[in-house]
């Protein structure tokens, strides 16, 4: 059976773009643990050692960790997609850190205003944030111009 010059080179387009989405997906898992150490290490030396208020120490941790992941995703998880303009891709970013640190305040206050353990609602908070962060910016930030 053979097929169609056009079917392989569908085919072929199918499988470069699972690929590439599988390949963005792992660095974007890796990025995501490296930025959760950033967050977790800073919030507990901001909150326990400096003395900051809970919240304002996550401000901060969540701030450096956003940092973090915006200029490793941005080169690294996807940098093989077509050349972004930081001018571009940073406001929108800002705005996907912006509600996810909404979401992430939130989420906080009301866990631990609850009686959890203030890591233990950060670690269950952050699951939220990296499903709004990942589909926000795979689809708007980096998505091919």
């Amino acid at each position: 059976m053979t097929h169609s010059p056009s079917a392989q080179y569908s085919g072929s387009i199918t499988r470069s773009l699972a690929a590439l989405l599988q390949r963005e997906t792992v660095r974007y898992a890796l990025v995501g643990v490296s930025g959760l150490v950033v967050d977790l290490v800073a919030l507990v030396l901001l909150f326990e050692v400096v003395g900051l208020p809970l919240l304002w120490a996550n401000a901060i941790s969540f701030s450096l960790a956003v940092t973090n992941n915006y200029l490793l995703n941005r080169h690294w998880t996807f940098g093989r997609r077509r050349q972004h303009r930081s001018t571009v891709t940073a406001p929108l970013f800002l705005t996907a850190a912006l509600v996810g640190l909404g979401i992430n305040e939130l989420g906080l206050l009301l866990l631990t205003d609850r009686g959890v353990n203030y890591l233990l609602a950060k670690l269950l908070v952050i699951g939220v944030v990296v499903v709004w962060n990942f589909s926000f910016n795979s689809l708007i930030t980096f998505r091919n111009r």
